[in-house]
């Protein structure tokens, strides 16, 4: 991940994970998975007399607290009222409530993830490819099957994007906008937000300079016919045009909430949405950089922009193997591609005759490259060994998808067997 940590990790309450965590990651977010936090609560507190009204006041507080003051005051009123200041789980909880209430951790982009049901979901990923018992050199092959599935669901849904678009439900222009940048699967989701415009009534609280602050009353329906009305604060930057809401869902899923929406579009008329609103991750004409990537079953000749793209990655991959066996090298090596890439940011794409000024680079004590190298330091085989299969859970081979190739070697192979 080019020493890249991530921003923001989901696990559950494992000691070991939360230390190597703290000492690897220091900088990122973690967070505990709310839903096996939530599903421990019968185990530990199934038998108290007063558990169904206790669950019920848990479940509120951890749920429709929208600031952290709200949920630390309700939370002190449910183990007062209740009588279980003294339960060590509890106690336990509260003390790490930074990590797992969604009033703490909503301020952060999460994707709209608050359990690791998407990482155990990317198990999935090898079903019907790879058994337990299949071999390393096997498994390359049926690891390139199933990113090659992957890869063709992803091209299909890119393409459903650019040439069917969901209907418009509102004459807004913020709506519009939306349509033509976001993929069909997140316009969906911005669409159930303008679908609550019904539902709610903005008022302005106050003013103060180019700040506004708007009440939005939000009537969401809990079960069956029961409704109840939640209070948002919005607060509009008329200078910057900014707007924020205390639900936070910009910020934990990267979408407008309706609240937000609302205020922009009725109350202030906001015709184009900035795009700082806008992530580069929904958007459908984003250039995904996978798509230049070579595999085994993808054919570059089609696509001059990503051959070009391998051709430059198997030079520089030659190039870094030279300069890195010197520290002068490798320093000059860095200073080099950080001014053509400013260069290349700045002035756009270069021709190849601007480019052919580029400061040539002596590097001492160079080698050439070959398959084999004598001192193997450098060494390219394409015989790939298996090592020995440890016996492992999973879903047993018989039952795994199987190539064309492999069903005709199969094939042959029996009728051998019988004659």
């Amino acid at each position: 991940m080019s020493d890249r940590a991530p921003n923001a990790i989901i696990t559950d309450q494992d000691r070991a994970m939360q230390a190597a965590i703290r000492r690897v990651f220091p900088r990122a977010n973690h967070r505990f998975c709310l839903w096996h936090i939530m599903s421990k609560v019968p185990h530990k507190l199934g038998s108290y007399s007063q558990y169904e009204n206790f669950k019920g006041a848990l479940l509120n507080c951890v749920y429709d607290s929208l600031t952290c003051d709200e949920f630390e005051t309700r939370w002190q009123q449910v183990v007062e009222k209740y009588n279980l200041q003294e339960n060590a789980w509890l106690c336990q909880l509260y003390g790490e409530r930074h990590q797992w209430v969604p009033a703490y951790v909503k301020g952060i982009f999460w994707a709209g993830m608050s359990t690791t049901q998407r990482s155990e979901s990317m198990n999935a990923f090898f079903d019907g490819y790879v058994g337990p018992k299949t071999p390393l050199k096997k498994f390359v092959g049926d690891y390139d099957n199933a990113l090659m599935r992957m890869v063709e669901n992803e091209r299909l849904a890119d393409f459903g994007s650019y040439n069917k678009m969901f209907p418009l439900i509102t004459l807004h222009s913020i709506e519009r906008q939306l349509q033509a940048s976001y993929t069909n699967e997140k316009f969906k989701e911005v669409q159930e937000e303008f679908r609550g415009f019904m539902m709610c009534l903005p008022s302005l609280l106050k003013c103060e300079g180019a700040i506004s602050t708007y009440e939005v009353i939000d009537r969401v329906r809990v079960s069956g016919d029961f409704i109840k009305e939640v209070k948002y604060c919005v607060y509009f930057n008329d200078t910057e045009c900014e707007v924020q809401c205390t639900c936070r869902l910009f910020e934990f899923r990267g979408i407008m909430c309706r609240h937000a929406l609302i205020v922009l579009t009725l109350v202030k008329d906001v015709k184009e949405l900035p795009s700082k609103y806008i992530l580069d991750r929904w958007r459908k004409d984003l250039k995904r950089k996978y798509t230049f990537v070579k595999s085994s079953y993808d054919d570059l000749s089609g696509n001059p922009k990503a051959q070009k793209y391998d051709d430059l990655c198997n030079d520089f991959s030659e190039v870094a193997f030279l300069a890195s066996d010197y520290n002068e090298t490798y320093m000059t090596m860095k200073a080099c591609i950080r001014k053509l890439k400013e260069e290349l940011l700045c002035n756009g794409l270069r021709s190849e005759s601007s480019l052919s000024s580029a400061p040539s680079l002596h590097i001492p004590g160079a080698y050439s490259i070959c398959n084999e190298a004598t001192d193997g330091r450098y060494q390219k085989c394409n015989k790939l060994r298996s090592p020995l299969v440890a016996k492992s859970k999973g879903k047993p081979s018989s039952t795994r998808k199987q190539s064309i190739v492999e069903k005709v070697v199969r094939k042959l192979k029996l009728t051998k067997v019988k004659k």
